[in-house]
């Protein structure tokens, strides 16, 4: 990892290499997945993956390694469209550049190849590639749909009379065609790469391994990340349910995606939900050989006495802020004792700061508050109490701004307001008793369920859970404190003035 990564996650993208590198050795195709939450550092582990294979030295065995996030596309357009576009695109680009170099064009046929790949959109759903020497593919999606629809064994949109439609695209037929495109592609990213005196053969270079990396899938529209997911597995990815060897077995493969599984569950369900029988994690697992897991942001270590990764970001923050402003080296040292960062973690300890990306912006945020509060300067009062003291306020101003980050509208829309924060104790209590249920959907009550809320509250003691009492039914409830809401109140409200 890089020097700027604070958690030190070499093992997992050594494992995820060392994963790759084997499947290239056998010249092999699988589908493998990088799981975790959003804000978990998906994406930084992929970058670090792809620095360390474009690191190797070059070989048989190196790969051209291909990027796609369908949540960068900044249009309407159907996410599978894309995605073959940009193949075109890059072909022609990539057919350019090499046919521009007489040399290389002239012992690499391949770039001639290239340099006529068409592209044309015909309608809104079709997109036409040549691909010479392969095939000529009209590929229509609405087509496709009807192919994978059947794949699936769910009834045909076209076919209500009971006969099949002899204008569906042949899948296997897409399938050749477009690994031929990948390849041929990845073998021109290689040999444009290459030293200008180097006299590699033809057959060295026509079937280069393709690592291709997806990201943000979890983050593109719902309709648009499960049509590009199966598109993706039918026409281009390995695939463990063929009955039989691809003729195009020696062009292998490799996809890599980051994930955040809980949510692409709940939008196969979604997609598949009218399939009695339907098992989204069942097809996640066909789909995906190997998985990666991203821990959480956590208080504990893997060896007692370490510093915990949460720890680890917090110090790091601290003293990358205090260049920046910059602290007093008293201040630092203070901020930075084991003691002081272990009861500070304990302020943060909630569910919703296990995510690295909302962490790292509510500790940014407590330093600037603490800052502008004068908790950080020597010659204030409030610094040069015990360490007790200064620890308390240290965290209870802690625990406030991660209400107003983690939580956004909470604080205007309903600890303002003593009458909406008791519809609020009101709403946790039914959610308490009611699970599951239907969703809420007021945005006064949308964090009523929310544990890490909760808890928060509790430890504000603003908000507490009371046992049952006999004028309830026996039901417990959660019982405001309206005294201490007053006062933090008040105290968002000084936050909200300085601009927190």
């Amino acid at each position: 990892m890089t020097s700027h990564d604070t958690i030190d996650r070499t093992c997992l993208v050594k494992r995820i290499v060392d994963a790759v590198g084997c499947l290239l050795k056998q010249g092999a195709s699988e589908n493998l997945m990088i799981a975790g939450p959003w804000g978990s550092g998906k994406t930084t582990i992929l970058r670090s993956v792809m620095r360390t294979l474009s690191s190797k030295e070059g070989g048989k065995t190196t790969p051209a390694i291909l990027t796609f996030s369908p949540w960068e596309q900044f249009h309407d357009g159907d996410a599978r469209l894309e995605f073959l576009r940009q193949l075109a695109y890059e072909a022609k680009r990539l057919g350019e550049l090499g046919t521009s170099r007489p040399a290389l064009a002239e012992r690499h046929s391949l770039f001639g190849t290239l340099a006529r790949v068409g592209i044309a959109i015909l309608e809104g759903t079709r997109l036409s590639v040549t691909v010479p020497g392969v095939a000529n593919v009209d590929v229509a999606f609405d087509k496709a749909a009807e192919a994978i629809r059947l794949s699936f064994g769910m009834e045909s949109n076209s076919d209500k009379d009971g006969c099949p439609d002899a204008t569906l695209p042949q899948p296997m037929v897409l399938r050749a065609t477009f690994r031929r495109l990948l390849h041929t592609i990845a073998s021109a990213h290689y040999l444009l790469n290459l030293p200008a005196s180097g006299d590699q053969k033809n057959d060295a270079v026509q079937h280069r391994p393709i690592v291709l990396m997806i990201d943000d899938m979890d983050r593109a529209r719902p309709e648009q990340a499960i049509d590009l997911m199966d598109m993706l597995y039918h026409f281009l990815l390995s695939r463990t349910d063929l009955l039989h060897e691809e003729e195009d077995g020696k062009l292998p493969v490799i996809s890599l995606w980051a994930i955040n599984v809980p949510v692409l569950t709940d939008l196969l369900y979604e997609r598949y939900r009218n399939l009695p029988s339907f098992d989204p994690y069942a097809y996640i697992e066909r789909m995906f050989g190997q998985r990666f897991h991203v821990a959480p942001l956590t208080r504990f270590s893997p060896n007692i006495g370490d510093i915990s990764p949460m720890g680890a970001v917090l110090k790091d923050i601290i003293v990358l802020k205090g260049r920046s402003e910059p602290f007093e080296s008293a201040v630092m040292d203070r901020l930075c004792k084991p003691d002081l960062l272990k009861a500070i973690e304990a302020a943060f300890d909630y569910e919703v700061l296990g995510n690295l990306r909302l962490f790292k912006l509510v500790a940014l945020d407590c330093i600037s508050y603490w800052h502008a509060i004068t908790l950080l300067s020597s010659g204030s009062p409030k610094y040069k109490k015990n360490d007790k003291d200064y620890i308390d306020i240290l965290c209870y101003t802690a625990r406030l701004v991660a209400l107003v980050r983690a939580f956004p509208g909470f604080r205007e829309r309903v600890v303002y307001s003593e009458a909406m924060f008791r519809v609020f104790a009101q709403a946790a209590t039914e959610c308490w008793y009611n699970w599951p249920r239907t969703p809420i959907v007021s945005p006064n009550l949308r964090y009523a369920d929310n544990s890490s809320l909760l808890t928060l509250l509790d430890d504000l003691r603003v908000l507490k859970f009371s046992g049952g009492a006999v004028g309830n039914g026996g039901r417990g409830a959660y019982v405001v404190n309206e005294a201490n809401r007053q006062v933090l109140a008040c105290e968002l409200l000084g936050m909200n003035l300085k601009g927190y």
